[in-house]
């Protein structure tokens, strides 16, 4: 007897992301108090997969959550806001596609330049489907 097709679909293997390791990969890189970004935005999957990696750390980005806002990833915060809590951090931790946006927000935009031109990367951690990293300030990683 053959195995149905469609429970070849609800393995890990046949998703496009593993968002379980990403969250764990968060859990390893980071400490209480560092920021945390998701780049874009709508990358916050691995936040629902796995919550308790991401205890203690302050999502930078972040307005109102999903339950607060009644949307599924929450708000995100202006361009200013999110600039002023990441001159404030010390380490940041992103989740982010494999590759960099085509086509960025403005959020998005603010939050690339300031890891570029104020942070330095201390680790990489791939995943299936994104990339977990680990900025901090230069000399603090």
């Amino acid at each position: 007897m053959q195995v149905p097709y469609t429970l070849t679909l609800r393995t890990p293997d046949s998703r496009l992301d593993d968002t379980v390791a990403a969250a764990r990969a968060v859990g390893e890189l980071s400490e209480p108090g560092d920021g945390l970004l998701f780049l874009p935005f709508h990358r916050r999957e691995p936040l629902m997969s796995a919550p308790d990696e991401f205890h203690g750390l302050r999502d930078l980005a972040l307005a109102q959550d999903a339950s607060s806002s009644g949307t599924l990833w929450g708000t995100e915060s202006p361009p200013s806001v999110i600039r002023a809590r990441m001159l404030r951090a010390h380490r940041v931790t992103i989740i982010t596609d494999p590759l960099p946006s085509a086509h960025p927000g403005p959020q998005e935009e603010v939050e690339r330049a300031l890891l570029r031109d104020h942070f330095m990367v201390c680790e990489r951690r791939p995943v299936r489907g994104m990339r977990v990293v680990r900025y901090a300030r230069p000399g603090n990683c």
